[in-house]
């Protein structure tokens, strides 16, 4: 049997065997949890990645009880309800496994990449007790920049103006409302805004939303008028995978926990928020584990996918509070469709 195969099926049993285990109220190893992604993520298997989060929630929220006689009933609809994604294991997981059998081997990109470092910076103590976050949901019109020049997703310029005036009204009325974390869809910052925003607004934390610089998909923390900047992780399928050298999004490497005076916080990018949030509300360092909330800036077509994780999220562990803000685009995903084409358009021509 194909050693792709053979993997993939060996990480879908350790899933279920993790169930039946947990169904008989016994221990299950993080460890068996930690593999399974790690395989899933090599081959692109983002719906089994999400599987498998929720099946890891299941079983730590079933591990507080000895017996199913012991389980509130109030607690048994919410207990399924983690349970449903469970089915990509036997549906997606088992119909990607199969399309592989006639092909030739599958190659990815994820293949080979070394889980993200995370590292906690320490900036001053939690003072608040509550904090006041704004959330700014945006329209705006990206174009792919054609070669020969770097690959990315940049503003158009016929909208850029409009939309850093957008962004500027937006933290003229936080600061005026005291506003404590201001936070922006991915993609709708230019990096040459930046510098004005550390300097005009140093009493709030920004969560820039993200732009591209150097093929890093790049969102801009800015706390104390000190800027951090984030690295997208995982590209987002079909419009930031690599369809040539140098034709695609470079990969970040590492997770930042911010402790700062309005709270512990990690800032997740999109699709990262679905495929690495496991390595914070699992973490074995408390102090990277335990944040206050965690902030995905996106610009996603599959909202409520999302958002059913993070009601997930918010009952694990610490459970943190997930700030989640997608770009506002007309007419239902438009805007990426067009994206989407683009990219594939681009990808066909380099082929002929």
């Amino acid at each position: 049997m194909d050693r792709e195969i053979l993997k993939l099926l060996r990480a879908k049993i350790s899933c279920i065997g993790a169930l039946v285990a947990a169904l008989k109220f016994k221990q299950v190893e993080p460890e068996v949890f930690d593999k399974a992604r790690k395989t899933f993520r090599e081959y692109g298997l983002t719906e089994s990645v999400k599987a498998v989060n929720q099946l890891e929630n299941f079983i730590m929220d079933l591990q507080k009880y000895k017996s199913i006689e012991e389980i509130p009933e109030d607690e048994v609809a919410r207990l399924l309800r983690t349970l449903q994604p469970m089915k990509a294991l036997n549906g997606y997981t088992s119909q990607e496994i199969s399309d592989r059998v006639p092909k030739k081997p599958f190659v990815s990109m994820k293949a080979g990449v070394a889980e993200p470092e995370i590292e906690l910076k320490h900036i001053e103590k939690t003072a608040n007790e509550w904090i006041r976050v704004c959330l700014v949901q945006l329209d705006f019109p990206l174009e792919l920049l054609a070669p020969p020049q770097e690959f990315g997703y940049v503003l158009r310029e016929d909208g850029k103006e409009l939309v850093k005036q957008k962004i500027f009204s937006a933290l003229k009325v936080a600061q005026d409302e005291k506003v404590n974390i201001v936070c922006f869809p991915e993609l709708s910052m230019a990096p040459e805004w930046v510098e004005q925003i550390k300097n005009e607004f140093k009493d709030m934390v920004i969560i820039g939303g993200s732009y591209y610089e150097k093929r890093f998909n790049t969102c801009p923390v800015i706390i104390l008028g000190t800027k951090y900047l984030i690295r997208k992780i995982n590209p987002s399928p079909d419009i930031e995978e690599e369809t040539e050298p140098e034709r695609g999004m470079r990969q970040g490497k590492e997770i930042l926990v911010f402790q700062a005076r309005f709270g512990r916080f990690v800032v997740l990018i999109c699709i990262d928020y679905v495929n690495e949030v496991h390595h914070i509300l699992h973490n074995p360092d408390q102090e990277k584990r335990n944040v206050d909330f965690i902030v995905n800036p996106s610009y996603n077509r599959d909202v409520v996918d999302y958002q059913q994780q993070a009601n997930q999220d918010c009952r694990a562990g610490n459970r943190p509070y997930v700030f989640q803000i997608n770009a506002l685009t007309k007419g239902g995903g438009e805007m990426w469709r067009h994206l989407y084409y683009r990219h594939r358009s681009r990808q066909r021509a380099q082929s002929l």
